[in-house]
């Protein structure tokens, strides 16, 4: 009897090992591993031709997955892409052959999904300025920023290394079934953007900017206090002083550039200057006095309006809408100003 209990125990044990190795094994089939105990088991694939940001979305990838496991992914382009598991970031081929690609994304959203052995990152990108290459959709790195931060655990508080929290983890994995869209909820933040190089530039240029949402989705010429962009004191003022406001009755070249927005050929140049950028591949751009604004007293500028400490110029709607305004030539595009 002793004998018949021990083979029973010994085959229930037998039965538990089985149903326990059995349920890792299916645990195991249900991921894709990045990284595994440390070694590296996914190649990261890239367009042969890929574009600046898409570069920079491999080069983060492959630079935090070594921070947290301490091992580096070997980086190819798609035509020469070993078999096995595979980490297709950007509008590869392989990415368009499995039907995966930026259709239905707003702004700078992007996809993370799973076919077969292969984890597709891309996003919505376009390209940048004349003036500022990273200003515009970089959706293919938000998609690999989204990656590290939802399964490698990686968070940027503020820029720098010291603001960067860096998990360790042997392991680096994705549920196999991954099919995530993320849409960002607004297409831009700016202002002083403390994860950028220049907090004063435009937002974006850093990867603690863009996990943080400091950046322009769309191709904002932002920040308003552009008169002096417009119509510089140190090209104008020795030759046409008409142009700066007039001040208690001296014409201004103070270094905020207040204007005499009566004059019409102010108003071309601030026309001109405008579609300029446009020209540059902003899709909105903004116009506005500097800070420190000081109405112009000239007899023009008094009739334009009955009460004072308001701005004075050309009427919003004439800007907007005439033959020498912005809107006829350029439907699409945008623009914003300042009110005081």
């Amino acid at each position: 009897m002793e004998i018949g209990e021990t083979k029973m125990k010994k085959l229930y044990l037998s039965l538990v090992l089985v149903s326990f190795l059995s349920v890792v094994a299916q645990a195991q089939e249900a991921r894709i591993y990045v990284v595994k105990d440390g070694q590296p088991v996914a190649t990261i694939v890239k367009p042969k031709d890929a574009p600046q940001w898409t570069n920079q979305a491999v080069a983060w990838l492959n630079e935090y997955v070594e921070k947290v496991s301490g091992t580096k992914l070997e980086v190819v382009t798609e035509d020469s892409a070993p078999k096995g598991t595979l980490i297709s970031v950007g509008h590869t081929k392989m990415a368009a052959h499995a039907g995966i690609d930026a259709r239905g994304l707003k702004f700078d959203g992007c996809k993370l999904m799973v076919k077969g052995n292969v984890l597709y990152l891309l996003g919505k990108d376009d390209p940048g300025t004349a003036t500022h290459d990273y200003v515009g959709a970089r959706g293919t790195c938000r998609a690999v920023i989204k990656f590290l931060e939802d399964f490698a655990g990686v968070r940027w508080f503020l820029s720098g290394p010291q603001g960067a929290v860096v998990p360790s983890a042997a392991t680096i994995h994705v549920p196999r079934d991954l099919d995530e869209v993320f849409q960002p909820a607004f297409a831009y933040s700016e202002g002083r953007s403390v994860y950028d190089v220049n907090i004063l530039d435009a937002p974006g240029n850093t990867i603690a900017a863009l996990g943080n949402n400091y950046r322009q989705a769309i191709k904002v010429s932002g920040g308003g206090h552009t008169w002096g962009h417009a119509v510089p004191i140190e090209k104008y003022f020795k030759d046409h002083p008409e142009y700066f406001a007039l001040i208690n009755g001296k014409r201004t070249d103070h270094p905020y550039t207040h204007l005499c927005t009566s004059n019409p050929d102010v108003k071309r140049l601030l026309v001109e200057w405008m579609r300029m950028r446009f020209d540059q591949g902003y899709d909105w751009v903004a116009i506005g006095q500097s800070d420190g604004w000081q109405r112009c007293q000239c007899d023009e500028c008094e009739k334009l309006d009955n009460y004072r400490g308001a701005p004075d110029g050309m009427r919003f709607e004439k800007f907007m809408y005439s033959p020498e305004g912005l809107r006829k030539p350029r439907p699409r595009d945008c623009f914003g100003c300042i009110m005081l």
